[in-house]
């Protein structure tokens, strides 16, 4: 059996395994005879194409026991049909792709450059000093993501409020204080929502949703809260 190709005409990557993918549930998007969808997309699913799929008489989002298939959530990496991966495309809601993790046989379908358009940036190994346009255009296209970029905002604001608080008390200059208090404030308003909309979306448990909750009562906490259970669900 010949070596299985991506689009780069290099070895197949793994695209996932938890939950185990693929038409062969190897983890790989291959394909082969059998393989009448031809699931060689590589992609990181996002609730907009979840519900796209839906739409189209594919519900990801639901559990199968016979296969012990269990709903697809945002952020599951899943070998999608090149066919449903181009109707998402056409319609606005293409999920990103791993193009070292999607099969060559894609190319028949559609080019590597309209691909790399979507091409996910990994970033759970990056930290925000690595932070560029790109991951931005990525992080604002799920929830959780979203919730990402606020939980940082919200922990630089109190930092911002601490050094006004010295400003307000020693030099006698309560502006600047009251202007980062109001934009904390709303920033906790804002972290809030999308807390409870991620928890939701992702099926998260009452312990770790009022850990998420928690940290953002405690300066800083934020931050831990990003690198230790947010990441994680990227």
């Amino acid at each position: 059996m010949n070596e299985a190709l991506n689009v780069f005409n290099e070895p197949l990557m793994v695209c996932g395994t938890s939950p185990m993918t693929g038409v062969y549930r190897d983890g790989c998007c291959n394909t082969g005879a059998n393989d009448k969808g031809t699931h060689t997309v590589c992609a990181v699913v996002t609730n907009a194409f979840l519900q796209f799929s839906k739409s189209k008489g594919n519900d990801l989002t639901r559990d199968y026991p016979p296969t012990n298939f269990k709903g697809l959530i945002e952020g599951d990496k899943w070998c999608l049909c090149v066919s449903r991966w181009i109707e998402a495309y056409q319609a606005g809601v293409a999920p990103p792709i791993i193009l070292k993790a999607t099969h060559i046989k894609t190319l028949e379908y559609i080019s590597l450059e309209e691909l790399s358009k979507f091409e996910h940036t990994a970033l759970t190994s990056m930290g925000w000093t690595e932070f560029n346009h790109k991951m931005l255009k990525n992080l604002m296209k799920t929830a959780l993501g979203r919730l990402r970029i606020v939980a940082f905002l919200e922990g630089c604001s109190y930092l911002l409020l601490g050094l006004t608080m010295v400003l307000k008390y020693k030099f006698s200059m309560p502006q600047p204080n009251y202007i980062v208090g109001m934009a904390h404030g709303i920033l906790f308003v804002l972290y809030i929502f999308l807390l409870l909309q991620v928890s939701f979306l992702n099926r998260w448990n009452i312990f770790k949703t009022f850990m998420a909750f928690l940290a953002s009562l405690i300066p800083f906490g934020t931050f831990y809260a990003d690198k230790v259970l947010f990441r994680k669900f990227i």
